[in-house]
């Protein structure tokens, strides 16, 4: 499939809206599909050109309120109960996963999507790193500290 050059409408990865970007035709008809770019005609670059003021403040708006959540969230200790197989290897039923780390933060009052929590699945009892990456450049670090459910050992 051919390449496609569009115009990013608003943040991608790396990338700042207004920016033209040449990618495969298929990820080119998912970003359309969403609303994320538009086609790199004279009238959309207009079009986008005179909504840069409103586009770049709601971009500052998410970093600002990105930033707000990792400050809150940066060095916060997350306990998470769970059953286990075996209590001498501390082996859980399952594994605990990103979602489930989005449950429990949301469980807390704070609504993070779990597409930004940087986190390998765990299967046993213990202490892990947590990685939140809400917006490029925001971060935070937290410790997930999985525990064994007591009251069904």
């Amino acid at each position: 499939m051919a390449n496609v050059t569009v115009i990013l409408s608003q943040r991608l990865k790396d990338h700042e809206p207004l920016t033209t970007i040449t990618v495969k035709g298929g990820y080119a008809r998912y970003l359309l599909s969403r609303g994320i770019a538009k086609r790199n005609t004279k009238e959309n670059i207009q079009s986008l050109e005179n909504q840069r003021d409103a586009l770049m403040n709601q971009d500052m708006k998410q970093k600002e309120e990105a930033q707000k959540l990792c400050d809150a969230l940066d060095g916060m200790t997350l306990s998470i109960m769970r059953k286990v197989v075996d209590v001498s290897s501390g082996r859980l039923y399952g594994s605990v996963s990103s979602r489930h780390i989005a449950e429990e933060l949301k469980e807390h009052g704070y609504h993070v999507d779990k597409k930004y929590i940087r986190f390998e699945p765990a299967n046993k009892i213990g202490k892990f790193d947590v990685k939140l990456i809400p917006y490029t450049g925001v971060s935070a670090s937290m410790v997930l500290e999985i525990q064994m459910d007591t009251e069904h050992a």
